[in-house]
């Protein structure tokens, strides 16, 4: 398609009646999801000075999706996205409201702080999958990728603006101010959502003879018997286990190598999101179509390589240089791997599928930023950074060669 395709498609999506004022809402929630993660890990950076800690918080916040994920993704599928990130988000908003009661009151501690994590965490472990699975029930099949593309430079936007946001509150009146705005990004979501159709326009939901758990069941018979959908699950959990932690060691990042503060944690997470909104621009206005999968694994060897190099420099301005390119992959993976597995997996299995997805890129996560943080108290984060990423870059070159074919059987188009 050419560029002025392209571009009209881009319009078109944007014009759909329930889409547009979704999308928008949608940005506002993610720019609080930013915010709340920024300062969260600085907050217990600031609080202990330990990389292990800032492990177990991420941890914490991110190895729910293991237990609640696939629930989530069952869940969807029975009723409906909406009803799914209705509960969600409004479960947000009110762990976001309790750190700020905390803050003001002087009684958020380390414990009270992983707590809280730990809550977020399997709020956004259940929705997440709704959050995704919701584009195709807003927009036709045809608009499906250019859709996915702008979801993800919307994210990826708000991942320019919230930690940027987040820093300047943070300096000039305190963490509380940064969750409070959280909390009312999730509020302006919840009303988005309140406005779309109670049912789905396409499929019914499953039939309510299965039980959950069987549902859930299905969804694990399912993934394991469809080699081009566990395909693409396995390269997205060797990213998640081995790169992602990056986002969560970003604190430690900033004041271990370039002795900075809340600003710097700030500016370098603002690079990465600018990147990946220039990746995502380029994604909705030039999308590769039949030559996505070459363009992800391209993508995902690149950010590996970034990051080994952002693990030896010791420049800031070289570090923002390589958080914007990171940031570029980052976008072309996240959106090439989400529209691959739309497109690939079965209508009435979306939901689970996307579970799945959610749950390997937090559990994954999890246990990256677990092992990085513990790690880098032993041979250094440098060392601990480039050695993940190295190995993951090792295990999807070696994944490739021994399954090219079911590769080969994922739709691009």
């Amino acid at each position: 398609m050419s560029r002025s395709g392209r571009l009209a498609d881009v319009a078109e999506v944007l014009r759909l009646p329930h889409y547009g004022p979704f999308l928008a809402m949608r940005v506002g929630a993610a720019v609080g999801v930013w915010m709340e993660r920024l300062a969260t890990g600085w907050l217990a950076w600031e609080m202990t000075q330990s990389t292990a800690w800032l492990g177990v918080v991420a941890f914490l916040r991110l190895v729910p999706a293991l237990f609640f994920g696939l629930l989530g993704g069952a869940w969807s599928d029975r009723a409906t996205p909406r009803h799914v990130l209705l509960w969600g988000k409004a479960g947000l908003a009110a762990a976001n409201l309790a750190t700020v009661a905390l803050l003001l009151l002087g009684l958020l501690s380390i414990w009270a702080l992983a707590a809280l994590a730990l809550a977020v965490g399997i709020l956004q472990a259940v929705s997440n999958p709704a959050a995704s699975a919701i584009v195709w029930d807003l927009v036709p099949r045809r608009h499906l990728g250019t859709a996915i593309s702008i979801n993800s430079l919307s994210f990826h936007t708000a991942t320019f603006v919230g930690p940027a946001l987040a820093a300047a509150l943070a300096a000039t009146a305190g963490f509380a101010p940064v969750y409070a705005v959280a909390a009312a990004g999730q509020a302006g979501l919840i009303w988005a959502l309140l406005r779309l159709p109670r049912r789905r326009p396409s499929a019914p939901p499953t039939p309510r003879a299965a039980s959950l758990w069987d549902d859930m069941r299905a969804g694990i018979r399912y993934v394991r018997a469809t080699p081009p959908v566990f395909a693409i699950l396995a390269v997205h959990l060797t990213f998640a286990v081995s790169a992602h932690p990056l986002v969560d060691m970003v604190p430690a990042v900033a004041a271990l190598f370039f002795d900075g503060g809340t600003a710097a944690v700030g500016t370098m997470t603002a690079a990465m999101g600018a990147g990946a909104v220039i990746g995502g621009l380029w994604l909705a206005a030039f999308s590769p179509r039949g030559a996505l999968k070459t363009v992800v694994g391209a993508a995902l060897l690149a950010l590996m390589a970034l990051i080994v190099v952002l693990a030896a420099n010791r420049s800031l301005p070289l570090a923002l240089a390589l958080m914007g390119c990171i940031g570029v992959c980052q976008v072309i993976r996240a959106s090439g791997l989400q529209t691959l597995l739309q497109l690939t997996v079965r209508d009435d299995m979306r939901g689970r599928a996307m579970g799945f997805y959610s749950l390997l890129v937090r559990g994954g996560s999890a246990f990256g930023a677990l092992g990085i943080g513990v790690a880098s108290e032993v041979v250094g984060l440098s060392v601990a950074l480039a050695t993940g990423a190295t190995l993951g870059a090792v295990a999807l070159v070696v994944f490739a060669l021994r399954h090219r074919d079911d590769l080969a059987r994922i739709k691009a188009v």
